[in-house]
């Protein structure tokens, strides 16, 4: 992605841990933050509008790692450095203890240029790949706001396309692209936002992060009533009996 300025968005290439504090006070690595939000320098490059607007918004504690150039799964050369990818961000977060309740995802816009050009018969399934391989390392139980692209590329829109595909109840898609839609003077190129811009976004990501559902209840797996009438469990011993039972309630 290019940078809107090289001080403030390259050479900043901001890592975050934590990334800011709540009316709650500073997160240590360790501590189990409720919001952890991964980016690129759309995040990085305004987290000083962002982390105020979700403080006086109420969002709770966060955790963190934005970093300009990022893509969603692939980590990649650009010339200076080696721009680690969103797998490798939830890796390290993971790593400095956190274990968020929802996560909050903004890349893709630097996946754009390589799914445009991916050669493939299906871009849409191509960009689905980087997508799935993220949620992969998330896991099946994660809570997910994720945010879309901005630009009208072929490659993201079928980046687009393929989060629309996969949207659920834990797993929504924030529509930055249309709220956003017409606002010229909210970005200083196609995907960077100006201060106001910023302020745009950070009310965007706190409306978006509120709204959120609750998680979604596990299936009861418990057997319900006389288990020796229910099943052949009723020939076991008791013993036997309640541990067979418990096998087949997770949380019985």
């Amino acid at each position: 992605m290019p940078s809107r300025l090289l001080c403030a968005v390259v050479a900043a290439a901001v890592v975050l841990a934590p990334i800011g504090a709540s009316p709650r006070g500073p997160v240590s690595a360790a501590a189990p933050a409720p919001v952890a939000i991964i980016g690129d320098s759309i995040i990085a490059g305004n987290l000083g509008y962002i982390l105020p607007a979700l403080d006086a918004r109420g969002v709770p504690r966060r955790v963190g790692d934005a970093l300009s150039s990022r893509k969603t799964s692939i980590a990649w050369f650009d010339g200076r450095r080696t721009v680690t990818s969103g797998i490798d961000a939830v890796r390290s977060l993971r790593a400095r203890g956190a274990a968020p309740q929802l996560w909050v995802i903004e890349l893709g816009t630097n996946d754009s240029f390589d799914i445009s050009n991916c050669r493939c018969s299906d871009p849409v399934a191509f960009a689905g790949q980087r997508i799935d391989a993220l949620r992969t390392e998330l896991g099946p139980d994660a809570r997910v706001l994720w945010v879309n692209v901005r630009t009208s590329s072929a490659g993201a829109l079928a980046y687009n396309d393929a989060l629309a595909r996969r949207a659920g109840p834990n797993f929504v898609v924030a529509d930055w692209k249309a709220h956003s839609a017409g606002q010229t003077s909210w970005f200083v190129d196609a995907v960077h936002p100006t201060v106001r811009g910023a302020r745009e976004l950070a009310a965007f990501l706190a409306d978006a992060i509120l709204a959120m559902p609750p998680p979604q209840p596990l299936p009861d797996l418990c057997i319900h009533g006389d288990v020796a009438a229910a099943s052949p469990l009723g020939s076991l011993s008791g013993e036997v009996t309640a541990a067979a039972s418990a096998r087949r309630c997770r949380f019985g």
